[in-house]
């Protein structure tokens, strides 16, 4: 049974997946490192196509980006990505409230976004872990602070739906 299964599953005749897999990480890393030059400081929240522009930096996305270029700067030993993964950590500090939490990435309110937030957590606690700033493990307990204190009992976010950047709870 298992050489039916090989013979049905394996092909040797694929292109190696250990190549095509450097060639789609090589792209993705470069599709960051654009989406940073165009973002204005951050990550880009992504392109228009119908427009022909990238759009401004995203809190969110910038949070979530630097634990990834962590891990490229260690498997690629590119330490520029290191670099670049703790300045955009230290933009992320300039997107923090008063209260601890991300504010949107338009700034058409001031009110922190729940979502973003948590995703820049994410960053915070990996650029620390990375660099032993303390500013960042500071701002991410900021950050889970704010996010503790306008948490229902029930575990949403409900009461604050409009700092969850929607009118659904979270």
């Amino acid at each position: 049974m298992i050489e039916i299964m090989r013979s049905l599953f394996f092909q040797p005749d694929l292109p190696d997946v250990s190549a095509l897999q450097e060639v789609h990480f090589d792209a993705a890393l470069a599709w960051v490192l654009k989406a940073h030059r165009e973002g204005g400081g951050g990550i880009s929240k992504g392109y228009d196509l119908l427009r022909r522009k990238w759009y401004p930096a995203y809190p969110e996305t910038t949070g979530y980006t630097i634990p990834s270029l962590l891990n490229a700067a260690r498997a690629r030993r590119r330490p520029e990505l290191a670099t670049l993964a703790l300045d955009l950590a230290q933009f992320l500090l300039g997107a923090a409230s008063p209260e601890g939490g991300v504010v949107h990435w338009e700034r058409k309110s001031e009110k922190p976004v729940v979502f973003d937030t948590g995703q820049v957590i994410f960053g915070w606690l990996a650029a620390y872990d990375h660099s032993a700033n303390p500013a960042f493990l500071q701002a991410a307990q900021r950050a889970g602070d704010w996010l503790e204190a306008i948490q229902d009992s029930s575990g949403a976010w409900a009461r604050s739906s409009a700092a969850c950047g929607t009118e659904m709870p979270r």
